[in-house]
């Protein structure tokens, strides 16, 4: 649908929804929907190995076309999608089923915008669509926990996978490569927080130290994927303000113009 109304990209693109765009054509891609340019598809992805907080991203981390490699909880057969309520999934991690998207209906969910499970590999994969860079867009500590607890993953032995993916159409140079995902601990003291500390954490002060996922028990992915079905669209000047009122300059009507 996307790639036949352009309009509709270059509306979300102009009120800064281009991430919604994003989202919808990794779902198309994930649950191989009919109609997807092949350009779009899995089998065009770039895959690394997230090379952890602050460490640069290099050609050593691309992983070769190794079916052995690829996580195997998103090569889903038959797949279908299984909406739930809230932001966290609640319900025991063993009974999910494969094959599945789940997705947050109404809301986002923490760690990234869905999920899969893959009970051979005992892992739960998180699906993060980001324009930031990870870097950018840190996890917290807090929610990883509870987001384990909801699902309880420590009890079952199973493991968190989240993947990030950023659209390849940006281009990646070696030299200006993305730094890996970062998680933000959670502080234990907030009373003894300094007001430098806070300014660079969040605006609680809590979250203060980033570290690797690999730090806090889990694992990523980063993936260069074709995530804009329609590139020619044009960008809005300038970005919408909803506090900006219209102007009341009347426009001069056709065929007064001087001269």
């Amino acid at each position: 649908m996307l790639e036949k109304n352009p309009s509709i990209i270059t509306s979300l693109v102009t009120y800064g929804l281009l991430f919604q765009v994003q989202e919808a054509v990794l779902i198309c891609a994930l649950m191989r929907e009919e109609g997807l340019k092949e350009k779009l598809r899995p089998k065009h992805w770039e895959w690394y190995d997230d090379p952890g907080c602050g460490n640069r991203l290099t050609p050593q981390n691309r992983l070769r076309l190794d079916p052995q490699l690829m996580p195997r909880g998103i090569e889903m057969k038959n797949p279908c999608k299984v909406f739930f309520t809230g932001r966290y999934l609640q319900e025991d991690v063993t009974k999910l089923k494969e094959n599945v998207l789940y997705l947050s209906l109404g809301w986002q969910t923490v760690l990234g915008e869905f999920l899969s499970v893959s009970h051979m590999e005992k892992k739960i994969f998180v699906y993060q669509v980001s324009t930031k860079l990870p870097k950018e867009h840190a996890f917290k500590e807090d929610q990883l926990k509870k987001f384990r607890a909801c699902l309880k993953l420590e009890e079952n032995g199973y493991s968190v996978c989240v993947i990030y993916f950023r659209d390849s159409s940006i281009g990646l140079r070696w030299d200006q490569a993305p730094t890996g995902m970062a998680v933000a601990k959670t502080s234990k003291s907030v009373k003894s927080i300094s007001k430098g500390a806070k300014e660079e954490g969040d605006s609680k002060g809590k979250h203060l130290e980033h570290v690797s996922l690999t730090d806090v028990g889990a694992t990523g992915y980063y993936v260069r994927a074709l995530l804009q079905p329609n590139k020619n669209h044009k960008m809005a000047p300038a970005p919408w303000n909803p506090r900006k009122r219209p102007s009341l300059k009347k426009e001069k009507p056709s065929g007064t113009d001087d001269g």
